[in-house]
């Protein structure tokens, strides 16, 4: 008898979320703001009856940036989701579709029914992964870990505004600035830097190498900062390192 009611409570569980996300697919075929708000009311249903286990999910629905106002979007490398992960409170969740939110200072994930987006409580998160690039707390900022060795760190600094709106076809779109400082930290000291010279001048001892080797690796410190300074930072340390 005990094991027919476990089983049949399992089956009620099933069914009430089966019926939730039928309710949900329905409401995402519609569009408008009374589409909107029904679909965070269905969605607030959802959550209700998720439990605890749903409580990455348990934000709101994100509007999104559509075309019709913004010219660009302040999402971190694309608006496409990626595969990622997130330390949120002490529960590591893997498998996720993630996207981050520059200009918010949120992230994005699509719960498990791949049809909702919802904006992640980033009060609760310690760190996350977007793809291979890693992001950790700072504050109430999130920083990307360029590269880390024992006693040294490069991180790069977001930070997302709205610029001059643009004009196209008589109507005005809203635009958005993504700008990123770099900065390295060893020997406990923090240096900004963003160009060759920067991190030749805190090796000194090793500049000559370092040139050699940002020309036979090809850097692009204009259009790939991130990676060349990565990269450089790597070997500089790699050359200290040696005996």
């Amino acid at each position: 008898m005990a094991v027919w009611r476990r089983r049949q409570t399992t089956m009620n569980h099933r069914q009430r979320h089966t019926r939730m996300a039928c309710l949900l697919l329905l409401a995402f075929g519609m569009s408008g703001p009374k589409a909107l708000a029904q679909h965070q009311q269905l969605f607030d249903a959802y959550r209700q009856e998720a439990g605890d286990h749903a409580a990455l999910y348990r934000g709101q629905v994100e509007n999104g940036y559509p075309s019709q106002f913004y010219l660009n979007h302040p999402y971190w490398g694309s608006d496409a989701f990626q595969p990622g992960e997130i330390l949120f409170g002490d529960h590591l969740y893997t498998g996720l579709q993630l996207r981050y939110d520059t200009y918010g200072n949120h992230l994005v994930v699509i719960t498990p029914e791949k049809r909702i987006a919802v904006k992640v409580d980033m009060r609760k998160v310690e760190r996350f992964t977007l793809g291979q690039t890693r992001f950790v707390r700072e504050g109430d900022a999130f920083l990307v870990c360029l590269f880390e060795a024992p006693g040294v760190e490069l991180m790069q600094r977001l930070t997302c505004k709205t610029g001059t709106p643009v004009v196209r076809n008589r109507s005005s779109y809203i635009v958005f600035e993504q700008q990123s400082r770099f900065l390295l930290r060893m020997n406990g000291r923090e240096h900004v830097v963003g160009s060759r010279s920067s991190i030749l001048e805190l090796f000194p001892e090793h500049k000559k190498a370092l040139k050699q080797y940002a020309s036979d690796m090809e850097l692009d410190f204009r259009n790939k900062r991130a990676e060349a300074l990565a990269a450089l930072t790597a070997y500089a340390i790699q050359l200290t390192s040696k005996p």
